[in-house]
């Protein structure tokens, strides 16, 4: 494990992946083994659709599975001529050996196999489209019985074009807000789809400089030197950083377990 060089940043680290954790309404964790995903909201409709999916998938395998046995089971065995290679010395025997029964075991094989797999084929397309309109009347279902922030959002379209020198926001937030008085509903506030494509490398540029001053500030605040956080002394004062060291092509790729193991 890596030594802690900022007792500080692991803590609120352990804390910030506590908190990403799902827990129910009393705080506490789901448990592992009992919770049931498919049916239990936990993290949104898509996990219970997700789970769904794999579930329904999961018996569609065993179906096919169990078709299948059925038909191996029916026959008990192959016939004699279809044992043998057919480039083999014993194959002109073999086909000698009881040829017409041979050929209606065969014949029967091959007509029971086909019909197998027309009924998979169209038992599949069937039950796909069926499982899609399962899921999406669950997912809508769903969506009605439970409080998502999909209640405390409305999706406004036909608004005039505006400018960006304009404080849309507030002209937004002001107008709705008075178009609600009555309701006795509170605009928190708006978020405007900006069409910016006509300066998308502008304002991607001015993104990156943002966020590099941004992580300059993060680095001066936390004493970040090199790769390694800087540990500080015993009167708090910052201690010399110490020589960082490249990590190897080994370590490297070894590194992207660490989120996996919690270090």
């Amino acid at each position: 494990f890596r030594p802690k060089v900022n007792n500080e940043v692991v803590k609120q680290a352990v804390q910030f992946r506590h908190r990403s954790l799902f827990h129910d309404k009393d705080g506490n964790l789901y448990p592992l083994a009992s919770t049931q995903v498919r049916g239990t909201y936990i993290a949104g409709v898509g996990v219970m659709l997700h789970f769904n999916w794999q579930f329904w998938l999961a018996m569609y395998s065993v179906a096919i599975a169990c078709i299948l046995a059925a038909c191996a089971m029916h026959f008990g065995r192959r016939p004699g001529v279809m044992k043998i290679d057919a480039t083999g010395n014993d194959y002109f025997e073999a086909c000698n050996e009881k040829v017409r029964d041979q050929e209606a075991q065969v014949a029967e094989m091959e007509g029971v196999l086909f019909g197998a797999c027309v009924f998979l084929y169209v038992a599949s397309t069937v039950a796909s489209i069926a499982f899609a309109v399962r899921q999406h009347r669950f997912a809508h279902r769903t969506s009605q019985e439970t409080i998502t922030m999909q209640d405390y959002v409305v999706v406004a379209t036909g608004l005039p074009r505006m400018q960006g020198t304009h404080n849309v926001e507030e002209i937004l937030t002001t107008f709705f807000q008075d178009a609600l008085t009555d309701s006795g509903a509170e605009m928190v506030g708006v978020s405007p789809c900006w069409d910016y494509r006509s300066h998308r490398e502008d304002i991607d540029e001015q993104n990156d400089w943002e966020l590099e001053r941004y992580e300059e500030a993060f680095a001066k605040t936390f004493r970040i030197e090199g790769a390694r956080w800087r540990p500080d002394g015993d009167d708090g004062t910052p201690s010399e950083p110490s020589p960082v060291r490249a990590p190897g092509p080994l370590q490297a790729r070894l590194s992207l377990l660490d989120p996996l193991l919690g270090v």
